[in-house]
């Protein structure tokens, strides 16, 4: 999450979280990360099975968070803040093959 709020700072205010004291180390943000992995688990798991699972999956995503305000340029800056905490954490494994 913490690359989120780098690349688009503004970011923040989008969530319910963005007043809290020592934000990287709230259970409110351990929550929303905690499922925020959730759904990229079932994304990746739907993948696995037919294709209209993944459609559907990424559609209730899509509807839960416009509803929070979410706009489409939201999704590139989430885009990038994934890459760039893949490359971190799985350093020289995240070759050009697995990015």
């Amino acid at each position: 999450m913490r690359n989120i709020f780098q690349i688009a700072p503004e970011a923040l205010n989008l969530y319910s979280f963005r007043d809290v004291t020592d934000l990287y180390n709230s259970p409110e943000l351990k929550a929303h990360y905690t499922k925020l992995l959730k759904a990229i688990d079932s994304v990746v798991i739907s993948i696995k099975i037919p294709y209209d699972d993944v459609i559907e999956t990424l559609r209730k995503l899509g509807r839960r968070h416009k509803d929070y305000g979410v706009i489409k340029d939201h999704y590139n800056v989430m885009g990038r803040a994934l890459i760039a905490s893949l490359d971190e954490s799985l350093a020289d494994e995240f070759t050009l093959e697995v990015k």
